[in-house]
């Protein structure tokens, strides 16, 4: 069987399965507040559980970065390479023996995290440079303006993995990095998502060179929904 044919039968059993718990979800959220669930409600549910789109957004948006950096590029091929005899089969034992591939595939995630922001309702009241915001209040929390912001990350827009070495994280808030929100109602697909991620990237850069389709290309990123780029993520690859 060819391997493409592989490939859209197991993301069609994928989809399958996530459509089956989106339907289980909605019906636990009917039983809970009777047949008043909104559009919104039921978008949530499958934005929420519906992430294969996104992995390949994050994967493209990592691939550009990766084009303009030639030294991270290289230093994530020696790590692939020397871990992995042929992208045939790459183990979850390889990819969770690759820190540095965690390390970038972060720092995609923090520049390109796919949910700009998250909505939540206030369980108590919050205070907040001296003002209180009461209980009962719908936020939102802006992912893409925290993971960019410069009191938080020093050069935020340097694409620089070395951000998420275990000696540069030591005692950096938690809340700090959210690209798949955090606590009870966090995505439930994240590690299924950052496996398939890595696994993408490790087979493409054993396989393949990053070089940047110009040197004066800008990205004119947008939400819509999810962060996307009106331009695309444009790179030449060429075989290694």
């Amino acid at each position: 069987m060819p391997e493409h044919k592989k490939q859209q039968e197991r993301l069609q059993e994928i989809l399958n399965f996530t459509s089956a718990i989106v339907d289980k979800k909605r019906e636990e959220m009917k039983r809970r507040s009777g047949d008043n669930i909104s559009e919104n409600s039921d978008f949530g549910i499958k934005k929420e559980v519906h992430g294969h789109h996104t992995v390949t957004s994050v994967l493209s948006s990592i691939l550009y970065e990766l084009s303009k950096h030639e030294d991270v590029q290289e230093k994530l091929f020696e790590e692939i390479s020397s871990i992995i005899e042929n992208d045939k089969c790459i183990s979850t034992k390889d990819i969770n023996a690759m820190e540095y591939m965690e390390c970038v595939v972060k720092e995609g995630l923090r520049l390109y995290s796919p949910a700009t922001y998250i909505e939540r309702k206030l369980d108590y009241d919050v205070e907040v440079d001296g003002s209180i915001i009461p209980k009962g209040t719908n936020i939102n929390i802006f992912i893409f303006q925290l993971h960019r912001s410069e009191q938080v990350y020093k050069n935020a827009l340097k694409f620089d993995p070395d951000r998420f070495s275990a000696a540069n994280m030591d005692g950096r808030d938690p809340m700090a990095f959210i690209p798949f929100s955090f606590g009870i109602r966090n995505c439930i697909g994240w590690k299924f998502a950052m496996i398939q991620i890595k696994c993408l990237l490790a087979k493409i850069i054993y396989n393949y060179r990053m070089q940047p389709l110009s040197q004066h290309f800008e990205l004119q990123l947008y939400s819509d929904v999810f962060l996307k780029s009106k331009s695309g993520f444009p790179v030449n690859l060429l075989r290694r």
